[in-house]
């Protein structure tokens, strides 16, 4: 969980890092959410292509929950925000399509999202075998 949107991390996951196109977003697998982290960085400027979640990161903007920032270039998460998966984090990020499972990685490892949420998976499997 994370403490009272403070971008504090105190959940089970790790945390996971999106540094992509200039932005520095921090998010937490929490309670079956994606949570982006208060302080995270957005890309401005979504390229042409961009279908996937481009109306949600709107409603985001319009919603006062991705803001103005110092820089230009981007908007920062005003507080933390909950997606339903990982990739609907990430296009919301680098505001282009995105596989979250491969663009998120674990803070501390670079581990991907999808390698970590795999290993994670490995006991159960073993267990029902």
């Amino acid at each position: 969980m994370v403490d009272g949107g403070s971008g504090v991390a105190t959940g089970d996951s790790p945390v996971f890092v999106c540094e992509l196109v200039g932005t520095k977003a921090r998010a937490q697998e929490i309670e079956g959410e994606f949570v982006v982290f208060k302080g995270s960085t957005a890309r401005r400027q979504g390229v042409a292509s961009w279908t996937s979640y481009r109306a949600l990161r709107e409603q985001l903007v319009q919603g006062g929950k991705l803001v103005e920032s110092d820089d230009p270039d981007y908007f920062v998460f005003d507080e933390d925000v909950p997606f339903s998966s990982p990739s609907a984090g990430a296009a919301v990020v680098i505001a282009r399509n995105a596989n979250g499972r491969i663009q998120w990685k674990v803070e501390k490892t670079q581990q991907t999202y999808q390698a970590w949420s795999e290993q994670r998976l490995e006991p159960s499997r073993n267990q029902t075998s």
